[in-house]
């Protein structure tokens, strides 16, 4: 996966960040990093596609790609990322990460359903789950408190 790719090489070329805070997308292409050797301290999950096999069906804006387009859609990511899409989704990839991850999310996201993150989480070593109800996949990005718990995770309360 490009972005993946791209965040890698960012690494190589400026330093291993202190922390990754990824959303939807981003957040598999940072599984997918850290799956590829990303060194990192911690890592904050908002809201990912957990099987990307599935959620390649549909765009980022959630509307349905007909089936001829999501299947050259599927090859592509196919192509780009050397592997199957189902061994790209971080439920495949949990069990082997290494980096304490925070996961938030809103119960009642429509993208990405809470019990599937609960069992990603479940199976990544380090990880946490907070719920952030009335969130929803997007209003989360600017909501205070998700961002304050972001910044506490990765400060681990050690911020002004």
């Amino acid at each position: 996966m490009d972005s993946a790719r791209a965040l890698l090489e960012a690494s190589f070329e400026l330093g291993a960040p202190s922390a990754v805070v990824a959303h939807s997308f981003g957040a598999a292409a940072t599984g997918i990093a850290l799956a590829g050797g990303l060194l990192t301290e911690k890592v904050v999950v908002l809201p990912p596609p957990l099987r990307l096999s599935g959620s390649l069906m549909t765009s980022p804006l959630g509307i349905a790609l007909p089936p001829r387009a999501a299947r050259a859609f599927r090859r592509t990511v196919e192509r780009h990322a050397g592997a199957d899409p189902p061994s790209l989704s971080l439920s495949a990839l949990a069990p082997a990460m290494s980096v304490p991850a925070l996961f938030l999310h809103d119960p009642a996201d429509l993208h990405t359903p809470y019990a599937a993150v609960a069992a990603t989480v479940a199976a990544w070593p380090g990880s946490k789950l907070v719920a952030t109800p009335g969130t929803g996949h997007y209003r989360l990005l600017r909501d205070p408190a998700v961002v304050r718990t972001s910044i506490e995770w990765i400060t681990g309360g050690r911020h002004q």
